[in-house]
């Protein structure tokens, strides 16, 4: 990269990170997909005049959306915090409604920590390492792994995966086993033994040396709810245990944790994508300027 364009992603981190952009995104996407509001554009100029309201003339706190956040993940879905209207109440797959009363305030914990992480990183690469790092904390599983849609080759799926201590890129086929299988469907799929169901690959395991044991896999959707990947989680982990596996493998609740990381996930990859078109087309800019000049 040039200087100029390391300057102008210098200055732009810095920006969205003192202004706290990614959570108010994060806010506005999760207050959006609590709703589905027909209309999402009125839906969030409401909530805004409303928040900007209750501020009553006060200056921008880079805090709030931090607050604003963690109230839709406090709210039942059915109540949301939508304003002159009556939402109506998201899937049970995706709703806080779906975690037991008791652990509605860990689930929310977890959701806030591990996509405020998942969002904090620009680079495609130390993205999708912390994606899968924050995932794998989130979810108390013993690995994961982000699987992309390749756009250079339409109905491939991509993931880094590592092989003889080396990071390796590994592809399947959309409709091939189990990751396949929610990337054509868009449907979750969870299985307690991996080595039972037919469309379990077990390749990738004599590969490794690693054991699958339990799966989950859901659908990564980008904002426009097109299918842009999957998020898959292995071997749950039992709740207070040193590596021992969870009996069952992974519940409802996960589940549920794993549809919210899906979404941040989502908007994610798409900050991701947007940073870089816009980096590209400041050097375009700085490319042409310097032309200009070079020309008088």
């Amino acid at each position: 990269a040039s200087a100029s364009e390391e300057r102008f992603a210098h200055d732009a981190g810095e920006y969205l990170r003192s202004k706290n952009f990614k959570t108010m995104c994060e806010w506005m996407t999760a207050e959006v997909l609590f709703a589905k509001p027909e209309d999402p554009l009125a839906h969030l100029s409401a909530l805004t005049a409303a928040k900007l309201k209750a501020r009553n003339g006060a200056p921008f706190d880079p805090t709030e959306p931090d607050r604003l956040l963690a109230g839709v993940y406090s709210l039942p879905p059915d109540v949301g915090s939508a304003v002159g209207s009556d939402p109506e109440p998201a899937p049970p797959s995706t709703s806080v409604a779906a975690v037991a009363p008791a652990s509605a305030a860990s689930f929310a914990e977890r959701v806030l920590e591990a996509s405020r992480a998942i969002s904090s990183e620009l680079d495609p690469v130390k993205a999708a390492d912390s994606i899968v790092k924050h995932a794998c904390q989130a979810l108390h599983c013993e690995r994961a792994t982000l699987w992309s849609l390749d756009e250079s080759r339409p109905g491939t799926l991509l993931a880094m995966v590592t092989l003889d201590e080396a990071v390796r890129a590994v592809q399947v086929s959309v409709g091939s086993g189990i990751v396949g299988a929610v990337a054509e469907s868009g449907t979750p799929i969870r299985i307690a033994d991996a080595y039972a169901d037919s469309r379990f690959n077990p390749d990738v395991d004599r590969d490794t040396g690693f054991r699958t044991g339990s799966i989950m896999a859901h659908p990564v959707r980008d904002a426009g709810g097109n299918i842009v990947g999957v998020l898959q989680a292995m071997n749950r982990l039992a709740d207070g245990s040193h590596g021992e596996p969870a009996p069952g493998g992974f519940t409802d609740a996960d589940e549920s944790l794993c549809a919210m990381l899906s979404l941040h996930i989502g908007v994610a990859l798409r900050n991701v994508m947007v940073f870089e078109s816009a980096v590209r087309a400041r050097a375009k800019t700085d490319a042409t300027l310097s032309l200009v000049r070079a020309l008088h």
